[in-house]
C-alpha cells in the first residue's frame, strides 16, 4: 500500500509541476485518468473508501468506530482501463479530489472522491469481525454517524443504543440478533431504513395513504372476511371509477397508463420510476432509454389536448434519471431545479446541483396538474420538486411521503444488508421537504371510500376544475 501511496503522491507532484511548466515545454505527455485515478479514495459524506490498483479495487466501509472490509473486485472502480479513459472524469489541479460519471450514463448526480493519505487507523488493524457484539457496534455506529435525518425524525442514537445493548451477546442467535437490530430502529419512521438478512427483511415506515385506508376500512365491513380479498376488491373499483372519466379505452404499458378524458384532458398516470425495461437488473440509463422510447408514444397520443393531469399518487418511487427524463418534456429551457448534500456526524458536504433540460422532439409547455400525496414517494418527490419550478404546473392532492433520499446501502459481516438515509435534497429556495413531504397548493382527497361509494374521483375532478374545464 505504501508503495502505491508513493506513486500516487509522485504522480500528483508530476502533473502540478507540468500544469506550471507546460508553457515552456509542450513535450510533457499527459497522464491518462486511469493512471491519475490509481491510490486511496473516500466518498466523502458516505462512509466508503476505495483502494483502486492496477487491476483490482477493495472497498471499505468505515465509521468513527468501526470498519468492515468487503469483497475485491476485479478493474479500477469495476472498470476496465479502457472504460476509465472515456469516463467523464474530471480531477482537481492537484489531483485530490475527482468527480465522474459514466460515458453515455444517464444520472442525475456525480460520483464525488476525496483522496485519501491513508486508510482510517482501524481500517488497518481493526476490522469488524463477525461477531453478534461487533456486528450490533457496526450497525448502530453508521446510524449515528451517518442517518441525516435525526432532528426531523426526533431519534436519538445514544438511547437507542442503550435501549438494545443489553439483549447483545455473542453467543445469541442470528434470529435474536436481527430482532435487536430490528428493534434499534423500529421507532424511527423512514420508508428508507431496512434491514435484510438470509431469510427476513424489516423497515419501520409506518403504514399510510391507501394501505392505510384499507387497513382502517377492513374491520368496518363484512363483505370480506379476508383482507388481501377485499383490497382487490377497493383497488378494482378504483380503477373502474376512473375510467368512467374517458370516453375511450386508456392505454396501458408498464407502468404507465394513458388517455384523454371526456373533457378533452390529456391524463398520464405514472405508477413507478422503472420497471420500463424487460430485465429486473437494468441501470439507470437502460430504464431512461426505455421510458424515453415510451414517452414518445404518450407525448404523441396526448399532444393535441389543451392541458395535462399527471398522476403519481401510487408512485412509490423509483430512479432519480427517469424521473428527470419525464420533467426534461415539460421544458423548453435548462433549469436548476434542484440541489443534494450528504449530511452526518461532520456536517454536510458541497451541494451538488441538478437540472432539467429540454428533451424530445417538442417541449410540452401547456397546462399541467400533478396528483401527489402519501405514497407518492422517493424518486417521485424529486419529480415534484423539478416541476414545480415550472410555472404551468399546479400540485394538488395530499403531501407527499416525505422518504426522498437515496439509500445509503451498507453491510454487515455475517452477510445481512440494511440501508439509511444520508442525503438532503433541496429544492430551488434552499428547503428540505424529507418528513414533511411536497407540500400540494390545494388539497383535496386521493382515496376515499365515499367516492368509491358515489363513483368519483375528487382529485381528477378538481384538477379538471384547475385546468378550466
Amino acid at each position: 500500500m505504501r508503495s502505491n501511496l508513493l506513486t500516487i503522491r509522485t504522480i500528483a507532484l508530476c502533473i502540478g509541476l507540468s500544469l506550471t511548466i507546460s508553457a515552456c515545454d509542450t513535450d510533457i505527455p499527459e497522464i491518462p485518468n486511469a493512471t491519475k485515478i490509481l491510490g486511496l479514495w473516500e466518498m466523502p459524506g458516505y462512509g466508503n473508501a476505495f483502494l483502486v490498483e492496477k487491476n483490482q479495487t477493495t472497498e471499505y466501509e468505515f465509521t468513527r468506530n468501526t470498519c468492515l472490509k468487503l469483497g475485491t473486485e476485479t478493474g479500477r472502480f469495476g472498470m476496465t482501463e479502457k472504460e476509465i479513459n472515456d469516463a467523464n472524469i474530471t480531477f482537481s489541479v492537484s489531483n485530490n479530489r475527482l468527480h465522474f460519471s459514466f460515458l453515455g450514463k444517464k444520472e442525475v448526480f456525480a460520483n464525488n472522491f476525496k483522496r485519501l493519505i491513508k486508510l482510517p487507523a482501524h481500517c488497518e488493524s481493526n476490522l469488524v469481525k463477525d461477531t453478534a457484539v461487533e456486528t450490533f457496534e457496526h450497525f448502530w455506529n453508521t446510524f449515528n454517524d451517518y442517518y441525516a435525518f435525526n432532528t426531523e425524525r426526533g431519534v436519538d442514537w445514544s438511547e437507542r443504543y442503550a435501549a438494545v445493548v443489553d439483549q447483545i451477546s455473542n453467543d445469541m442467535t442470528q434470529e435474536d440478533l436481527f430482532t435487536a437490530l430490528s428493534e434499534m430502529i423500529s421507532s424511527v419512521d423512514d420508508g428508507h431504513i431496512s434491514i435484510t438478512s438470509d431469510t427476513d427483511d424489516f423497515s419501520p415506515e409506518s403504514i399510510r395513504g391507501i394501505e392505510k385506508l384499507i387497513a382502517d376500512t377492513f374491520p368496518l365491513q363484512d363483505d370480506f372476511s379476508d383482507i388481501d380479498d377485499f383490497t382487490d376488491a377497493l383497488i378494482e373499483q378504483y380503477f373502474s371509477v376512473l375510467n368512467n372519466y374517458f370516453d375511450t379505452e386508456t392505454k396501458t404499458e408498464k407502468n404507465m397508463t394513458w388517455g384523454i378524458t371526456k373533457a378533452g384532458a390529456g391524463f398520464l398516470q405514472i405508477n413507478a420510476m422503472n420497471g420500463y425495461t424487460e430485465t429486473d437488473d437494468a441501470d439507470s440509463t437502460e430504464e431512461v432509454a426505455a421510458v424515453q422510447v415510451l414517452l414518445d408514444k404518450v407525448m404523441s397520443d396526448l399532444k393535441d389536448t389543451p392541458s395535462m393531469i399527471i398522476d403519481l399518487r401510487l408512485n412509490g418511487g423509483g430512479t432519480d434519471a427517469v424521473s428527470f427524463a419525464i420533467a426534461n418534456r415539460f421544458t423548453d429551457q435548462r433549469i436548476k431545479v434542484m440541489s443534494k448534500t450528504a449530511r452526518t456526524f461532520s456536517g454536510e458536504t458541497a451541494a451538488m446541483s441538478a437540472f432539467i433540460q429540454p428533451e424530445g422532439n417538442a417541449p410540452i409547455l401547456k397546462p399541467v396538474v400533478i396528483i401527489a400525496g402519501q405514497d407518492t414517494a422517493s424518486a417521485a418527490e424529486i419529480f415534484l420538486i423539478a416541476m414545480g419550478n415550472l410555472s404551468p404546473v399546479t400540485i394538488i392532492g395530499k403531501p407527499s411521503s416525505g422518504a426522498l433520499s437515496d439509500v445509503l446501502s451498507k453491510e454487515l459481516p455475517n452477510g445481512w444488508e440494511f440501508g439509511l438515509s444520508n442525503e438532503v435534497y433541496l429544492d430551488q429556495s434552499g428547503k428540505s421537504h424529507e418528513v414533511t413531504g411536497v407540500i400540494p397548493q390545494t388539497e383535496v382527497a386521493l382515496f376515499s371510500i365515499d367516492d368509491l361509494e358515489n363513483n368519483r374521483n375528487s382529485a381528477i375532478e378538481t384538477a379538471l376544475t384547475i385546468l378550466g374545464f
